[in-house]
């Protein structure tokens, strides 16, 4: 520079008109969402540890910040473990130094002690060959935000908000087919001409290739679909483990023998009833009951622990809270209606996660149900669960799109009969899942009674005197769907009426029903005659009831609004997620099944 002036100008100003090098590549939509996905469960885990251990909310800084890199930029270098580690903790470190110059000797003022911080922080990363992005934000906030014991927000911050931003990345980020995480371990070298037992593709595409197909080939693909699924199911139960290691027994709870009669009431209504009256399929029945109960395990538990969350205190362990886990757990269930035979364990344990805040979020916070403020809605206990379920799993099937393997989405005598023995139970058990009052439960049976009548009769002048299995076993369910959150509210009459109309609407429904896209009709079984039940509700309500109309017009629609955009969302990210289509509507996907199974590609 001191020697050609000019010619270092010339360069300077080359340099400053920039490189041309290529601008960042775009990503897609489900992407984008996958990475709010995994940053938000993340991030819901380390506020509760901090809340619990009694932190400030600013010590989650680092966890934020790392928690972006790592999801958001997945296989940038500054985002792999070393730098993350590493410069968090050298940041943590220089930011604590920097603060503490005072007592040691050096008096400074803020504003050198936190550029001092920054500085030295970049200092000690580059060093360290651990260059985080956000290492000089970690250093500041040591200074501008003093902790009261500075040793232990180091390693708060610096050790374990880091660390397990690295364990979520790696279980989390290679659920996705286009993800790799770690690109490198801190103690493997030259990685890049190590052999992969797999590739990594550079597009996005499907997961078809993962999924078995009668060749060696796709053996290899199913040993890393089979991976995905059990990553992601170590690493929800590892996350409810965390949480309910901080739980409370609720003590306050009376009447546990009823309490306990009537849990056992709602397991058999959701296991028993919605389980088994889906098993219609000739070939994917072990899918339909067996996913039933993994869907049940995994909801229930995930729903506690996101109204716990959502009231904004401890997670208590109860009767009372485990009947709404197995009330949200049901909303699911009816959602996965309109999916089954379409979706694998990867996209059903991913319509978990999403449903169930969706619809914790819609009850707690907009309906204001199950807390100490007055409701915004009149609801018994069930209008929710299927307004909700319906809307979200028919708007998820529409974007989920049609199977190209429709031979397979037809039924045969042994499956009706199982399915409809499944209904029977759940016909049996609805007044347990839906009624919160004995008037309720006697006029849900009515209604009950009104739509089973009702459905023989319209299905038999529809079809010239002979019953189709679909309308009975789907539409003699209307009647209670409709009561589901209004049995209390009307007269004997009017709740047998109801379940006529329900039941004739539904079995008329169901006889232009287009099953490539909701498989088992929840849009005819459940969504209407929830949209009957909450206009009878709107109309049902008076002044001298303490229910208002106006309210129960924006809960309806504001529900309905909810279930339908969030469902839509989950069916995008589920499409990005999506199975083999050559083996839709079949056990042998995923079951060991026996020989008489009906094939899918041995039948092409």
């Amino acid at each position: 520079m001191m020697h050609a002036p000019e010619e270092w100008l010339n360069i300077y100003w080359q340099k400053l008109q920039g490189g041309d090098a290529p601008g960042p590549t775009s990503v897609s939509s489900a992407h984008a969402c996958f990475s709010a996905l995994v940053s938000f469960i993340f991030m819901l885990s380390m506020a509760f540890i901090n809340e619990a251990l009694g932190f400030e909310t600013s010590m989650l800084a680092a966890a934020a910040v790392a928690s972006s890199s790592v999801f958001s930029d997945w296989q940038g270098a500054s985002s792999q473990p070393w730098p993350c580690l590493m410069g968090c903790f050298v940041a943590a470190l220089c930011g604590g130094l920097s603060e503490a110059l005072p007592q040691l000797g050096v008096p400074s003022p803020m504003w050198m002690r936190a550029a001092f911080a920054v500085g030295l922080a970049s200092f000690m990363m580059e060093l360290a060959n651990a260059v985080f992005p956000a290492g000089g934000a970690i250093a500041l906030a040591f200074v501008v935000m003093p902790a009261p014991v500075p040793w232990i927000s180091l390693l708060y911050t610096g050790m374990l908000s880091s660390s397990l931003v690295i364990i979520y990345g790696t279980l989390l980020n290679n659920l996705q087919e286009t993800r790799l995480y770690p690109r490198r371990w801190p103690w493997q070298r030259g990685i890049a001409s190590r052999h992969m037992p797999f590739t990594v593709p550079e597009h996005r595409h499907s997961e078809r290739s993962l999924v078995r197909r009668w060749n060696d080939d796709s053996k290899k693909g199913t040993q890393y679909s089979q991976i995905y699924v059990g990553v992601l199911t170590v690493g929800l139960q590892f996350f409810f483990l965390i949480f309910l290691f901080f739980a409370e027994f609720d003590a306050s709870e009376e009447g546990v023998a009823s309490m306990c009669n009537s849990l056992a009431w709602i397991s058999m209504a959701v296991l028993a009833g919605l389980a088994y009256s889906r098993s219609f399929l000739k070939a994917y029945g072990l899918g339909a009951v067996g996913f039933s109960l993994l869907i049940l395990c995994v909801a229930v538990q995930w729903s506690m622990i996101v109204e716990s969350l959502l009231h904004g205190e401890v997670l208590r362990i109860g009767f009372t809270r485990m009947m709404r886990g197995y009330s949200a757990a049901a909303a699911v269930l009816v959602s996965f209606g309109a999916l089954i035979g379409k979706v694998d364990a990867l996209q059903i344990l991913t319509l978990v996660v999403i449903e169930i805040p969706c619809y914790c979020w819609n009850k707690v916070v907009f309906l204001q149900m199950d807390g100490p403020k007055m409701p915004v809605v009149h609801d018994g206990r069930g209008l929710s669960i299927f307004l909700f379920g319906s809307f979200f799993g028919f708007a998820a099937g529409k974007m989920l799109g049609v199977s190209q393997m429709g031979w397979l989405n037809r039924s045969q005598r042994s499956t009706e009969l199982l399915s409809l023995m499944g209904t029977c139970c759940l016909w049996v058990t609805f007044p347990a899942l839906t009624s919160s009052s004995s008037r309720a439960s006697q006029h849900t049976v009515l209604a009950l009674l009104g739509s089973g009548v009702t459905t023989f009769i319209v299905d038999g002048f529809l079809h010239e005197g002979r019953l189709q299995p679909t309308s009975i076993r789907s539409a003699v369910l209307a009647g209670g769907v409709a009561l589901s959150g209004v049995a209390d509210l009307l007269w004997p009459f009017t709740a047998l009426a109801v379940g006529c109309v329900a039941g004739a609407l539904s079995t008329i429904a169901l006889h232009f029903s287009n099953r490539d896209i909701d498989t088992s009709g929840i849009l005819q079984i459940y969504a209407l005659p929830s949209l009957l039940g909450g206009l009878a509700a709107i109309f049902a309500g008076d002044s001298s009831s303490g229910i208002i109309p106006g309210n129960q017009a924006m809960g309806f629609f504001g529900t309905l609004i909810m279930a339908t955009f969030s469902g839509a969302i989950c069916g995008q990210l589920l499409g990005s997620l999506q199975g083999s289509v050559e083996l839709a509507f079949s056990d042998e996907v995923r079951w060991a099944c026996a020989e008489d199974l009906p094939r899918g590609v041995l039948s092409l």
